[in-house]
């Protein structure tokens, strides 16, 4: 009985033996057990720390944490009266980066099943970076009437105000931006911000300007208006004579020439070649650049300033007694050329749909194109109570001053001079001067009635001088503007 019981154990038992046997030599490594899950049923904690507790604007801080007892970690920045959330992490540990721009106190909380941890923080002082200002041009060299492309920006730090001068913008766009500007003359330019202190940093850019011209650039040759070329080298007394010299060629105009040929020499016209070039003027509204070595050839460039399909046509010359401009009124003053730059100045006046209007013009001598503003409607007052006057002031009246005397430069500012259409209407001796790239009026002048009158313009010793006068019998005695 005892043996037969020992036997039935042993069969009850053999099976579970062998299979322990089998389980515990399987061929292969034991599955590693799974690590345990975080332990988040005590009170979280946290420890938290910046990399740094001061630094300069923009630069970075690193955050670290390391909790337990936690489901996630929330990282707060706060500034001034400002808060934001750097990041909510379900890691237990962790690293997150800020570029703080003030000074700012960062707050790290764990929570858990068990509820939240205590926050920690970390004050990290921001020290304001030196305020950097940069201002480009380009090109930095140019020609007359070329577009240049400023371009400015702050860097570093921030800037309440900035401003580009002469005359660029004020305010500008902060913290860069860029304007472009044609300039007639060499110019710098200065940039200006104003930083969170109260202090001014400056940058300047130079613009030079190329391409100066001679030749005769204006009414009798130069300033002088003495009408002596002292630098002639071709014609002597020797050559003047019926063999020699004579007639070259000639050119047919649309209109009427009474403003002086003008002559600049060596113009280069780019694919055009370089070549000497008149100028020429016409009541038509015309301006010719001819070829002096084969005016028959036709015109190097031509602008013509009319455009009857919209009622622009040139101002009649039936009105007043006149007659004397073959019928119609357009460039009789000379035109003025830059000797620095190569632009070109005039006056034209134009019947716009039966109004008269007088509109100064800038082009380039090289091709004809607008220089800066390119043109600009004339219109001006002054205080007076001579004939024509309105509420003690006096208007300029393009139907009835004659733009006769050729335009000159004194001190920077190009110079415009009236006189009368054969003493027609209520007429009056003006004398305005512009701006030569932007042709905004600086100032303005007026003789108050058909009287004499005396004017000069320009500071220091500077003058100009302009007489204006018609005698009690009608006849109007003229000088030409000096």
């Amino acid at each position: 009985m005892r043996t037969r019981s020992l036997a039935r154990h042993a069969r009850t038992f053999f099976p579970l033996a062998l299979a322990t046997v089998f389980m515990s030599c399987g061929g292969g490594s034991p599955t590693p057990a799974p690590a345990p899950a975080p332990q988040t049923s005590g009170t979280p904690t946290i420890i938290f720390s910046a990399s740094t507790n001061a630094i300069t604007a923009g630069q970075i801080v690193t955050l670290t944490w390391q909790a337990t007892n936690a489901i996630s970690v929330t990282i707060t920045a706060s500034s001034g009266s400002t808060s934001r959330t750097l990041t909510t992490s379900s890691q237990a540990s962790g690293k997150v980066n800020d570029s703080p721009m003030q000074t700012t106190t960062y707050s790290a909380v764990a929570n858990g099943s068990g509820g939240s941890s205590r926050p920690q923080t970390a004050l990290v002082q921001v020290g304001q970076a030196p305020l950097t200002l940069s201002l480009n041009a380009s090109p930095e060299t140019v020609a007359p009437g070329q577009q240049v492309t400023l371009t400015w920006q702050v860097t570093g730090g921030k800037a309440s105000a900035l401003s580009v001068d002469p005359g660029v913008c004020g305010p500008c766009a902060l913290p860069q931006g860029s304007a472009i500007v044609v300039r007639a003359a060499t110019t710098t330019y200065t940039a200006t911000a104003s930083a969170p202190d109260g202090t001014l940093i400056k940058q300047t850019a130079d613009v030079t300007v190329t391409g100066s011209v001679n030749g005769v650039l204006q009414w009798k040759g130069d300033a002088s208006a003495s009408g002596l070329y002292s630098h002639e080298t071709t014609l002597m007394p020797t050559n003047i004579n019926v063999t020699q010299f004579g007639r070259r060629g000639s050119f047919k105009t649309d209109g009427l020439l009474i403003a002086q040929p003008l002559y600049v020499a060596s113009v280069n016209l780019g694919q055009g070649g370089t070549h000497d070039v008149i100028i020429l003027a016409t009541e038509n509204e015309s301006i010719y650049a001819l070829d002096a070595e084969n005016v028959g050839a036709g015109p190097l460039w031509q602008r013509n300033y009319l455009d009857p399909a919209h009622g622009i046509t040139a101002l009649p010359d039936n009105f007043g007694g006149n007659g004397v401009f073959a019928g119609e009124v357009g460039i009789t003053g000379t035109p003025f050329i830059d000797a620095t730059t190569g632009i070109m100045y005039f006056v034209t006046t134009i019947s716009n749909n039966g109004v008269a209007e007088q509109w100064l013009r800038a082009i380039d001598t090289r091709t004809g194109n607008d220089v800066g503003a390119g043109s600009v409607k004339i219109e001006a007052s002054v205080p007076g109570d001579g004939v024509g006057s309105a509420n003690g002031q006096i208007a300029f009246d393009p139907s009835t001053e004659n733009q006769r005397a050729g335009l000159t430069k004194v001190n920077g500012a190009i110079l415009v001079a009236w006189g009368s259409f054969s003493d027609w209407g209520a007429y009056h001796g003006w004398l305005m001067a512009f701006d030569p790239l932007s042709l905004k009026l600086l100032a303005n002048d007026a003789v108050s009635g058909q009287r004499c009158g005396w004017r000069s313009f320009g500071p220091r010793r500077c003058r100009l001088f302009l007489g204006s006068r018609s005698s009690p019998c009608g006849r109007c005695q003229r000088q030409h503007l000096r």
